[in-house]
């Protein structure tokens, strides 16, 4: 399909198009069941409805259902919050569970509106450094920026998008459905969990993925029908990039954004090998920091990274900006932190403020995968890493409580989860 597609516009495609595969449905079982869905809420009004889906043709169902009865779809990554969390979150919580319910009943109306460019989709960011923010957008302001996604489509080659990503994410959310939707390919139904699950990619596709798991991809096994990966949430590793060409054959389009903005650049390996420059995506420009837009951005926006523009279009991302902590008089940049502690004892860390008493005080936890579990440093060996590092880090910077771990606790976008991480230190 050639014509890009809006949100209006997603049910009113050729009826036979696939819109899932595994298993196979089509845009007529999907405007079915969507009708359902709308018929079941059309008595509420702005009524606020969490989803949570383990398929992305669930997820179809009710968050067009959802929009389309003048409701609103409220999206958190699965691992973001516990599940007792989630009732907080809004005044109602659907599950596949509860659509199939919903699907058992025949519709006996159609949606009276047909404009949902100012309908409201809330979102909330995975929560990696702290508590999940909300994130207020308008559909139109999502259509948008699947407009600029198009030009990452490789021309002509894939006919399917399969995802490691969850569709509650602002990145699945994206790849997994806007784009899939807005340019009529046909979705995996079930997120792709183990690099095992890549077997299952059985016609040209596009896989939406992260670096954490496209550096885990098994070689000795037989490449899937992948003509280009796209990967986002953390610097792609050369590790990545080098398995990727070599075993599925094609390259990777990097992107960097968040769950405020969207997207905001992009850039492409080249051989295998990793890009330096990123380029914004061509509605956006970055002056002082704050993001400007066509429209799919708020004005107001600022950017919690550095940036080292070599053109107006073409920067060196340098890192966050924020990731200092003041503790007393002294302003302290938890990244030097980190990086210290790794490179004096081989070995990755992560450096967690903690509140102890009403000090701020700091933690540190470094990652060992010959370890069993999560545990506490022996008091020896924490004595031994505080001399260690008392002339290379200021007193205030060294970290008070040590743990150590076999792996990173991330989501399913492959970010590592600070509010996991500070759990290790509860007493």
């Amino acid at each position: 399909m050639s014509e890009v597609l809006t949100f209006n516009n997603w049910l009113s495609g050729p009826s036979e198009d696939l819109v899932t595969i595994n298993p196979k449905r089509t845009r007529k079982e999907l405007s079915l069941d969507v009708l359902k869905v709308c018929e079941r809420f059309s008595a509420l009004s702005g009524t606020r409805i969490l989803i949570t889906t383990e398929s992305n043709y669930s997820f179809l169902c009710l968050f067009l259902g959802i929009v389309l009865s003048g409701n609103v779809p409220v999206l958190i990554p699965q691992n973001a919050i516990l599940k007792e969390e989630r009732y907080a979150l809004a005044e109602l919580w659907v599950t596949e569970e509860d659509l199939s319910e919903i699907l058992a009943v025949c519709p006996s109306k159609t949606p009276t509106k047909s404009d949902f460019r100012n309908s409201i989709v809330e979102l909330y960011t995975s929560g990696s450094s702290g508590a999940p923010k909300k994130i207020t957008k308008t559909i139109g302001q999502l259509d948008l920026e699947a407009a600029q996604t198009t030009r990452l489509l490789p021309k002509s080659e894939v006919e399917a998008v399969a995802s490691t990503a969850d569709s509650e994410h602002q990145y699945g959310l994206t790849f997994n459905i806007w784009l899939a939707m807005s340019h009529g390919l046909a979705i995996y139904d079930k997120r792709i969990k183990v690099p095992e699950d890549c077997s299952k990619i059985k016609v040209n596709s596009l896989l939406i993925s992260t670096p954490s798991f496209l550096s885990n991809l098994d070689p000795a096994l037989l490449p899937p029908a992948v003509k280009r990966v796209v990967s986002a949430g953390a610097p792609l590793t050369e590790k990545a990039a080098s398995l990727v060409k070599n075993w599925l054959g094609c390259e990777i389009t990097e992107i960097y954004g968040s769950t405020e903005a969207g997207v905001i650049a992009y850039r492409f390996t080249r051989d295998g090998n990793l890009s330096s420059l990123w380029t914004l995506f061509s509605d956006l420009s970055i002056i002082e920091n704050r993001l400007v837009s066509t429209g799919r951005v708020l004005p107001s926006l600022i950017l919690e990274d550095e940036y080292d523009f070599h053109n107006p279009r073409q920067f060196l991302l340098k890192g966050r900006k924020d990731n200092i902590l003041k503790i007393g008089e002294e302003r302290i940049n938890l990244t030097n932190v980190e990086k210290t502690i790794t490179q004096f004892y081989s070995m990755p860390c992560k450096v967690i403020p903690l509140k102890r008493n009403g000090r701020t005080l700091l933690g540190a936890v470094l990652l060992d995968p010959m370890v069993k579990e999560v545990s506490r440093l022996p008091a020896a060996k924490i004595l031994s890493l505080r001399n260690g590092l008392k002339d290379k880090i200021p007193l205030l910077a060294l970290p008070r409580f040590w743990r150590i771990t076999p792996s990173w606790p991330q989501n399913n976008q492959g970010k590592i989860l600070i509010r996991e991480l500070r759990r290790f230190f509860d007493e």
